[in-house]
């Protein structure tokens, strides 16, 4: 046969057998035999044929062998081609508006997110990802500064896409709540509207030369109120679901996904590299570049308004996770998520 080591190349043969190898391990988690196979095409081979096919593949990385007597298993290389190629010969969509029958009215755009999240993950079985939109590039709506001791001053932001952000700073000397107010009412009227991370940077120039006490407080308290994040939050649904897979009956190998979840960083990264650019984007075992994910697929799929990409929702789960059905509920889902996230932020202006 032709070089296997991309789909591009691979002889027709090659590239159905391999297809079969990985639906069928997909659905069994099994090594998968040259006889299996034979009985499941119609390519009329023997089991010698595919048997030497199945070496050629595993000879340019498409397939292991976990035991010199067991059948093969597809590598993440292997995947990375399934996927492509899923995508490449995925049939063109007529794009409607899907409309998302909310359970309740929702008061906080976080709530809206994390129902989406949940949804997704009780239609996959997976566990389901959101990445929700960054902060600093949200939009002002409102501050509110509330003293809870002499040194420490409570700061709520709330964006116009009704994300509320609380934090607690601490202060030399916490003003009174009157000019709390005040300057929380100054900081509104100067910056309402503005990106938060572009008001943190401007703040000082806006009020550079001003000597009275009110714009004193406004740029000693401002630097630190709008000090946020510049990546959105990761929300995480059913992470016990994976241990309804046997790739995670192993105790360490689902603790360092479980320790992945906790730490959020690595998933952060991932999701927040996924939301530079619209449409599905997935990573595979080693693309995830992070050493408790290395066993996991992560899809996800960018949703925003018409004018903005606001963040991604997706799931993660094995590598050996039913792609067509995951992907198909992941676009719905997108689609779905980003009619919400638009009607909410209407309703709300």
């Amino acid at each position: 046969m032709r070089s296997a080591n991309c789909g591009e190349n691979m002889d027709p043969r090659a590239e159905q057998i391999l297809d079969h190898i990985i639906e069928q391990y997909i659905q069994t988690a099994e090594p998968v035999g040259s006889r299996a196979i034979s009985k499941l095409t119609e390519l009329n081979l023997s089991a010698a044929t595919i048997r030497n096919v199945m070496s050629d593949l595993t000879e340019v990385g498409m397939l292991s062998q976990p035991h010199t007597s067991a059948g093969r298993v597809p590598t993440d290389r292997a995947y990375r081609y399934y996927v492509d190629k899923l995508q490449k010969n995925k049939p063109e969509e007529t794009i409607q508006d899907e409309v998302w029958p909310a359970k309740r009215p929702y008061e906080r755009l976080e709530d809206l997110l994390y129902e989406a999240a949940q949804e997704l993950t009780e239609e996959t079985h997976c566990t389901g990802l959101l990445l929700s939109p960054r902060p600093a590039s949200s939009k002002l709506n409102r501050v509110e500064l509330i003293g809870i001791s002499g040194t420490q001053v409570l700061v709520v932001l709330v964006t116009q896409a009704g994300m509320v952000k609380n934090r607690i700073i601490t202060l030399k000397e916490c003003p009174e709540q009157e000019d709390l107010n005040l300057v929380a009412s100054k900081l509104c009227e100067l910056f309402l509207g503005h990106a938060i991370g572009d008001i943190h940077e401007g703040l000082l120039e806006t009020l550079a030369g001003k000597t009275d006490r009110l714009s004193a407080h406004a740029i000693r308290i401002g630097k630190k109120a709008l000090e946020i994040e510049t990546s959105g939050e990761v929300y995480i649904s059913g992470g016990a679901n994976l241990c309804g897979f046997p790739e995670f009956n192993n105790q360490a190998s689902l603790k360092k996904v479980y320790q992945e979840f906790e730490d959020k960083r690595g998933l952060s990264r991932i999701l927040n590299e996924m939301t530079r650019s619209a449409g599905l984007h997935v990573t595979i075992g080693s693309e995830n570049q992070a050493a408790g994910l290395e066993s996991c697929s992560i899809l996800a799929r960018t949703y925003g308004t018409t004018n903005s990409l606001l963040g991604s929702i997706g799931i993660i789960g094995p590598t050996r996770i039913d792609y067509p059905k995951v992907i198909k509920a992941i676009d719905r889902s997108s689609r779905k998520l980003s009619y919400a996230v638009d009607h909410f932020l209407n309703s709300n202006t």
